[in-house]
């Protein structure tokens, strides 16, 4: 599963103003990893369904400052905002889909404000971004939820 989530958050984050690269890399790349991994295990462990999990970035309001990254696994799909990865976990096929990353509002804003300036570079991050502003993603919560996903 490790190969899987190595890939996992990395371009949105890497260029969040609220998450600079140099503090993801202070961080490291391998506890958010373990952090993902230990929500799945908890999930499976719970639950023996498909899940999601739900990873809220939001600043430290302490002196330290940094980040605070939080990795919960749910029974239901949650829905879209800022500063937040989505996961779903197939019990199945034992295996994790991104669903959406949105960043934070400030590049959010930036993103889609100046939609026609971004780099070829940063699609990626602007496809999320549209998506969260034109309403992609909350149909995709809607669809999940009229399938019945009974977690």
């Amino acid at each position: 599963m490790s190969m899987i989530l190595n890939s996992l958050g990395e371009p949105v984050y890497s260029s969040m103003d609220t998450a600079p690269a140099h503090e993801l890399a202070e961080e490291g790349h391998a506890g958010f990893v373990k952090m993902i991994e230990k929500a799945i295990a908890n999930g499976k462990k719970e639950y023996q369904h498909d899940f999601f999990i739900d990873v809220i970035w939001r600043k430290r309001r302490s002196e330290r400052g940094g980040l605070i990254k939080q990795a919960l696994w749910l029974k239901t799909i949650p829905t879209p905002h800022y500063n937040q990865t989505v996961y779903l976990y197939d019990h199945k096929a034992d295996d994790v889909q991104m669903l959406w990353s949105v960043p934070d509002q400030n590049t959010c804003n930036a993103y889609y404000h100046n939609r026609n300036h971004v780099p070829v570079s940063d699609y990626p991050i602007l496809t999320q971004v549209m998506n969260y502003f034109d309403g992609t993603l909350f149909r995709l919560v809607d669809s999940y939820e009229q399938k019945n996903m009974k977690f």
